[in-house]
């Protein structure tokens, strides 16, 4: 009912920019990062958006299947990396492939496309089941176990949201339930102020911060579970920049005394980061993949 009535509603200019973010997200985010490198000379005030954002690390998309391959792999995974990840933060993808093939699994990178999120959400319904259509026709085509994606929105989309537009979702898989229940416990050094921040699409539909805050545990990081919006919400926060600010403000002051916060989701990332630029703001794949990759006590892998 919400998406027939946002299809519905008179568009704006940020619908359309969400529009031709999710369409063509590689040229929007170069166009992006040259915009951000020169924003001191623009009008941010006329363009806020520019502050929303850390320092872009925009990577190429590439356009060609990837194989991370393993001798004898336990399972074949394929990679859904999502936008913010692919573009912004590709530090947490890679720590997905390289902890995948830790566990013996060969990882499958297709092509990316956005997942259409950001489509259905300023109202572009057709659009979205395009595009839904062509990620489903992509990921169907390989024999795989499943998908994982380091981002509770497109997990959702992916899974729930396609099986409502298409009649058909993907196979999403909980990144917790790929480790053996027998995992051996890594040492690290009790840090007293660490937080495992739950988002929104986390808590509502993915369901998985319980299994990952106790894996977490298991690698020697003891996190107190927060939940509350950041304030982020995609589109939200660039319609409604006030609501949004206000609400990181106080998520900023319950956050004042970390020193780490872990977040399940890449876009809260981005938003905390706008804020508490001295602070150490991780996706928990970043810091497992650390831990993993130094093979060293928590506090020095980090």
């Amino acid at each position: 009912m919400i998406y027939k009535t946002r299809a519905m509603a008179k568009k704006g200019f940020l619908q359309y920019l969400f529009r031709y973010f999710s369409l063509y997200p590689g040229i929007f985010f170069s166009i992006f990062s040259i915009m951000n490198r020169f924003k001191n000379l623009l009008k941010t005030k006329n363009l806020p958006y520019l502050n929303r954002f850390p320092t872009l690390n925009i990577k190429q998309q590439s356009s060609f299947l990837q194989v991370y391959s393993k001798l004898k792999p336990r399972g074949r995974i394929a990679l859904f990396s999502g936008c913010s990840s692919q573009y912004l933060m590709p530090s947490i993808t890679e720590a997905l492939i390289y902890i995948l093939n830790w566990l013996n699994y060969e990882v499958i990178v297709p092509k990316q496309h956005c997942c259409g999120a950001p489509l259905l959400s300023a109202g572009f319904e057709k659009e979205a089941k395009k595009l839904a259509r062509k990620n489903l026709e992509i990921y169907k085509s390989f024999n795989i176990d499943g998908i994982i994606t380091p981002c509770p929105t497109c997990a959702h989309f992916i899974r729930d949201v396609y099986k409502e537009i298409t009649g058909e979702g993907l196979n999403v898989l909980k990144f917790a339930d790929l480790f053996e229940e027998n995992l051996k416990e890594f040492k690290g050094d009790d840090r007293s102020n660490v937080f495992f921040h739950i988002s929104c699409h986390t808590s509502n539909y993915v369901n998985d911060s319980d299994k990952t805050l106790k894996l977490l545990k298991k690698f020697g990081i003891n996190a107190e579970k927060k939940t509350g919006c950041c304030g982020f919400g995609g589109l939200f926060s660039f319609l409604f920049e006030k609501q949004s600010m206000d609400i990181l403000r106080k998520k900023v002051l319950e956050y004042e005394k970390a020193d780490m916060i872990i977040s399940s989701c890449p876009n809260c990332i981005i938003q905390f980061k706008s804020a508490m630029k001295d602070k150490k703001i991780l996706h928990y794949a970043e810091v497992i993949q650390k831990i993993l990759f130094k093979g060293e006590k928590y506090g020095r892998a980090l």
